[in-house]
């Protein structure tokens, strides 16, 4: 982003978007100052309005897969209900990615 009005701005020279101003008071004025401020504001937006998304996101994920009620008639015999609308059919039988994966080999020293 440093770089992309660096780019843009440097051809200005003397003005309001003066990037190579040195005078603290005439920046504090000028319209680079408010400019590079409303950027400011809009990258922290964008970040708390993609973070908001991921949170809601995940969340539902979690929630797909966590029962409304449980039902224990025996030792051997648990059911587990869950809400229609967070579990649909193509996620019955889902199997994640393992984040990492490991071969493993039988290895006989006898």
């Amino acid at each position: 982003m440093k770089k992309i009005i660096q780019v843009n701005f440097d051809q200005v020279g003397k003005g309001w978007f003066n990037i190579f101003e040195t005078s603290k008071e005439t920046y504090e004025f000028g319209k680079l100052k408010k400019f590079l401020v409303l950027v400011n504001f809009m990258m922290q937006d964008t970040i708390l309005t993609m973070c908001r998304s991921s949170v809601i996101s995940f969340m539902h994920y979690i929630l797909k897969f966590c029962p409304e009620s449980t039902e224990i008639t025996t030792t051997n015999s648990v059911k587990n209900i869950f809400n229609k609308k967070m579990v649909t059919e193509e996620d019955s039988d889902f199997e994640a990615e393992p984040f990492t994966e490991i071969d493993a080999k039988e290895h006989n020293e006898y």
